[in-house]
């Protein structure tokens, strides 16, 4: 069931384009603006979860070569955006950027009529050959 109205739509598609831009872009406080400051990313290394802080993520994306600055190929796609209710959604994605192909989950939290990401999962699909 979708609670989703068309505001919420709007607004979660501009969240969704911010954190695409805020990565390949390498521009922090793009991401800032829409993760949750308690907010973490997880990944599964060798079986095991790994959570990173959010703020931990901000200083790996600030201290590399933003994608952008070196013509990498970015291409995106928005699997599904689910909202379960008024105030909760799950956005869904496949994100192809310097070389890396990732399968993308965020969790966002509606807070006084706006949306952030409260937690981040994802997957490294594939790496291309070099």
């Amino acid at each position: 069931m979708s609670t989703e109205t068309n505001q919420d739509h709007v607004l979660l598609l501009k969240v969704w384009e911010d954190y695409c831009d805020g990565i390949y872009s390498g521009d922090v406080g793009k991401l800032e603006r829409i993760f949750h400051p308690a907010s973490s990313m997880f990944f599964n290394r060798d079986k095991s979860i790994v959570v990173v802080p959010i703020s931990e993520y901000f200083s790996i994306v600030a201290n590399r070569e933003a994608p952008a600055a070196s013509g990498a190929a970015r291409r995106e796609k928005l699997i599904s955006l689910s909202v379960p209710s008024p105030d909760n959604a799950v956005l869904t994605a496949t994100i192809l950027i310097a070389g890396k192909s990732y399968t993308d989950q965020l969790a966002l939290i509606k807070e006084n009529d706006r949306w952030l990401i409260v937690a981040k999962t994802y997957h490294l699909d594939s790496v291309a050959e070099a």
